[in-house]
């Protein structure tokens, strides 16, 4: 007889992906804390410790919310 707690195969894999998405999201919100926060001479130490692929690929990231909210902001002379 099968196990009753035993999760079925979608089940299970829609369990995982939550639980991804929740430590996603709660390790966004921590990163964005802490760049808020943080000495900028604290950051650019850690950020020398990322891989030249990962910094890349955030620095275009930034890079291109930036271009979106000096696009979107009034404020900001072009």
């Amino acid at each position: 007889m099968p196990d009753p707690r035993r999760l079925d195969d979608q089940e299970a894999a829609r369990r995982r992906r939550a639980w991804l998405q929740e430590r996603h999201a709660q390790a966004r919100e921590l990163v964005v804390v802490l760049l808020r926060h943080a000495p900028e001479a604290e950051v650019a130490r850690v950020l020398d410790q990322l891989p030249a692929g990962d910094l890349q690929r955030l620095a275009h990231l930034l890079a291109h919310v930036t271009e979106l909210h000096h696009d979107q902001d009034p404020d900001v002379a072009p």
